[in-house]
């Protein structure tokens, strides 16, 4: 066999052997994605049936911080500690010091370790779904008359019959990867409103989305999961951020 046959045969092999390796990685990733975007959206759908059990026992979706006048929100325990009991997590729920706040000694056992469907697997104490509250950074301050609320503010309570743009047609929790915090912590760990200057609204490193590619999961007002994509109109998504807008919303079979 002549040199240059043999060194043809040598590259020839390599390119075979980084092909298959590039395929393989390739394969392994899409699962690992796929596998991973079931388990936020089946998560996701835990958590609605959370708020769907605390709204049919109170009347009302939680505040999205448990009310305490003597802690500013980012300081208070987020609406996700209202909703411990009805997610089986009533054991952590009854040990937790609601007087307190979220990073208080006497909460840091709980808040800081186990691994609960709101946390994102990897990091036990860290959120990646967060309420919404609207549209506008002040929206989660606002009163619920103003049209500009979603489902979840600091010291308000949300009913579905509040909900006149139609539970269908409302974003309660969306996924994001950026700026996230303790799931127990109120404040914007938990809950966000639009900043409608920030454009795109969804992708990486945007305000929402960047844990997949494409586009995100969200959970709507009736306990329905669908996927968004980057490309949603913003004005769509400001629509469905909202409440009460009036706004007349049209969705495509997959937006």
């Amino acid at each position: 066999m002549s040199k240059s046959l043999a060194a043809f045969l040598l590259i020839a092999i390599v390119l075979c052997f980084v092909a298959a390796f590039s395929l393989i990685k390739s394969t392994l990733w899409l699962r690992y994605e796929k596998h991973e975007k079931t388990t936020h959206a089946n998560n996701l759908k835990q958590i609605g049936i959370g708020l769907e059990s605390y709204h049919k026992d109170y009347g009302s979706f939680p505040f999205g911080t448990i009310p305490n006048h003597d802690l500013s929100p980012s300081q208070r325990l987020s609406w996700i500690v209202s909703i411990l009991p009805f997610v089986e997590q009533d054991n952590v729920y009854q040990s937790i010091d609601q007087s307190k706040e979220c990073r208080a000694m006497e909460n840091s056992s709980e808040v800081y370790q186990g691994e609960f469907i709101f946390s994102s697997g990897y990091e036990c104490v860290n959120t990646r779904c967060v309420g919404m509250a609207g549209i506008g950074i002040d929206a989660a301050e606002l009163q619920i008359s103003n049209p500009r609320v979603g489902v979840f503010g600091y010291d308000r309570k949300t009913r579905l019959a509040d909900i006149s743009d139609g539970a269908a047609y409302t974003m309660m929790v969306i996924g994001t990867n950026k700026d996230i915090g303790p799931w127990a912590a109120g404040g914007s760990s938990t809950v966000r409103g639009i900043d409608t200057q920030d454009k795109p609204f969804i992708g990486p490193n945007r305000q929402f989305g960047g844990l997949f590619r494409g586009g995100t999961y969200i959970l709507m007002a009736d306990g329905s999961v669908r996927w968004i994509k980057e490309s949603i109109d913003s004005s769509t998504f400001e629509a469905l951020a909202t409440i009460a807008g009036g706004e007349k919303v049209e969705l495509p079979a997959d937006y």
